[in-house]
């Protein structure tokens, strides 16, 4: 009976960790927006999160392509992590964060507030059209811009707190040249983002043209 039991056991266990794995990142990302907001001050954490959560991204993919436990359900948590980890965290940096972009020139500050205003917005129809997809039993799997999209997405929150760690514990001042650098991805992340909601909008066509 115990044997039995066990084997059942790992057998689920095995059936899940990409979806546990997804999960504990949920988690982070959670979290990371919990310390973000009531302590801010608290950037090595911060800092921690960020990695998990993105460590947990680029694993339960691996694990699920390799055991081949691809799921709906596991794409849903995916999508509900990258969202909470990506749009929250760039709203939290920008407007209640310890890096006050208003320091900079108002054309620059400006910028990466429209840039980011956009992304938000793009992200939740990306966001709605994905469970459009689902419920009208059309491809949800994400297409290549999405895939760019995020990286870029993760590429900014890597410089912003790259950057904010730098100026905090080394005392010395990067910011002022890696708002450029950011503003750069932000452009790429909003051109991949518009040519995946592209592609989503192209296989509802192709759908109704069949």
């Amino acid at each position: 009976m115990n044997e039995l039991f066990y084997k059942q056991l790992r057998e689920w266990f095995f059936q899940n960790l990409a979806n546990i794995i997804t999960l504990l990142g949920l988690l982070g990302a959670i979290w990371l927006l919990v310390v973000a907001i009531n302590s801010p001050e608290q950037l090595w954490l911060i800092v921690l999160l960020a990695g998990l959560v993105g460590l947990s991204d680029l694993v339960d993919g691996i694990i699920a392509r390799r055991f081949k436990i691809i799921s709906t359900f596991g794409g849903a948590l995916d999508r509900l992590r990258d969202k909470i980890f990506v749009v929250p965290t760039l709203i939290i940096f920008t407007w209640h964060q310890a890096w006050k972009i208003t320091t900079f020139p108002i054309v620059t500050s400006t910028l990466v507030k429209a840039l980011i205003i956009m992304i938000i917005l793009i992200e939740a129809l990306l966001f709605v059209a994905w469970w459009v997809g689902l419920f009208k039993k059309i491809s949800v799997e994400s297409n290549k811009w999405g895939k760019r999209k995020m990286f870029c997405e993760f590429l900014v929150v890597a410089f912003w707190l790259i950057s904010l760690t730098v100026e905090k514990y080394a005392q010395f001042q990067v910011m002022k040249f890696s708002i450029y650098l950011i503003i750069i991805t932000l452009v790429l992340t909003n051109y991949f983002a518009v040519r995946s909601l592209e592609g989503y909008y192209q296989r509802y066509e192709n759908r109704n043209l069949n």
